[in-house]
């Protein structure tokens, strides 16, 4: 009441009465507790002094104002958060019961499932260990049956590797070869030339013996090899008198004398060359003969070049004279060589080429032949 007076003097202009009741309400208020009316008391009254310019007071009632004001404020803010506490904790102990009715039952379920699980597992292990005994099982039943049969098809590619070895042994020991040899030793003979027929029978002879030896082994050293193709080779020259010549080379190789090849490789091209090349040269006392021994990148390669007339002319020179003529030893080597290829996996490997010159025409044949090291 007094506060509302108060307000309506100041309103109205009359600044002694206002204070007079505002002081007198400021008064009543804090015998009877009422902070909201001293609040207002203590806004207007510090309303009421600034406009009569006295800041002083009107600044210590302004204080008053905010101080009561935020006491209040932290007294309504604290009962607030309490009642907020008191209903937080409840619902807490609510939530947490019902939680533990939760997991309670959540407990007895994963229970139930891990139960499940675990006969799961026990009947999955059954199942795995029986699946993997079968696969087990089958994969040595294969295994047993593929090792059987790797041994009998390396059976029979040995069989079938030693079976053209004969026949290479017998090619390279022909009659025919022989029968030259022999008479071009009794035609030495019968001149009276010793020295030449002793160094022909004296080749002849070791030349037999490298060959018997060679066949006898799965594979002969490089040195061997060229000792027994030069050996070949100067036989043939013998035979010849001499119509061809003959060059042999050997690059640098690693190693040279441990390298191994298999034996009665390469002799049946080399005949080849001067049977089917070179001897059926126009001019006879031109033809060369060239052996090239090489390496690169652990492969020996052999190349064997002659200046004959060339393959073509020389099966069109066949097909006149023997239709039916098979190269034997030729189509020995290559099977034997196939055979070894699947045998040992390796990359044996020949490639011919056709010489020609500058018109086009046959200048002679290369044959080269690489052996994995």
């Amino acid at each position: 009441m007094l506060f509302s007076l108060g307000k309506a003097y100041y309103e109205t202009k009359q600044s002694a009465r206002a204070l007079a009741c505002l002081s007198e309400s400021v008064k009543l208020a804090n015998e009877t507790h009422a902070q909201n009316i001293i609040i207002d008391d203590y806004k207007l009254l510090s309303e009421l002094y600034a406009s009569q310019n006295n800041f002083k007071e009107a600044f210590a009632y302004s204080d008053k104002y905010n101080h009561l004001k935020d006491s209040l404020f932290n007294a309504e803010s604290k009962k607030k958060l309490d009642a907020l506490q008191t209903y937080y904790e409840n619902e807490k102990k609510e939530q947490e019961i019902a939680i533990l009715n939760r997991d309670k039952q959540l407990k007895n379920l994963q229970y139930k499932q891990k139960e499940e699980e675990l006969n799961n597992q026990r009947l999955l292990k059954y199942w795995m260990f029986a699946i993997a005994l079968i696969i087990l099982l089958v994969v040595a039943v294969f295994y047993i049956y593929s090792m059987n049969r790797a041994i009998k098809n390396r059976h029979a590619l040995e069989k079938n590797l030693n079976l053209y070895m004969q026949k290479a042994l017998s090619q390279q020991m022909n009659p025919h070869f022989i029968f030259n040899t022999l008479n071009s030793i009794q035609f030495f003979l019968l001149n009276n030339d010793k020295i030449a027929s002793s160094k022909y029978l004296s080749k002849f002879a070791k030349l037999m013996r490298l060959t018997l030896d060679n066949s006898q082994k799965q594979a002969i050293t490089l040195p061997d090899e060229i000792e027994a193709l030069k050996l070949y080779v100067e036989l043939e020259q013998l035979r010849f008198e001499n119509k061809f010549s003959f060059d042999l080379q050997v690059e640098f190789i690693p190693d040279f004398e441990l390298i191994n090849l298999p034996p009665l490789i390469l002799q049946p091209f080399v005949e080849n060359a001067i049977w089917h090349g070179l001897m059926h040269r126009e001019n006879v006392d031109g033809g060369i003969l060239k052996i090239n021994f090489s390496s690169y990148n652990n492969i020996l390669k052999c190349e064997i070049e002659d200046n004959g007339i060339g393959r073509e002319k020389a099966r069109e020179i066949r097909q006149k004279k023997k239709p039916d003529h098979v190269s034997w030893g030729t189509k020995i080597t290559e099977s034997r060589i196939s055979l070894i290829n699947e045998l040992h996996k390796s990359k044996l490997n020949i490639k011919y080429t056709d010489l020609k010159d500058y018109n086009n025409l046959p200048i002679g044949t290369k044959v080269k032949i690489e052996f994995p090291i």
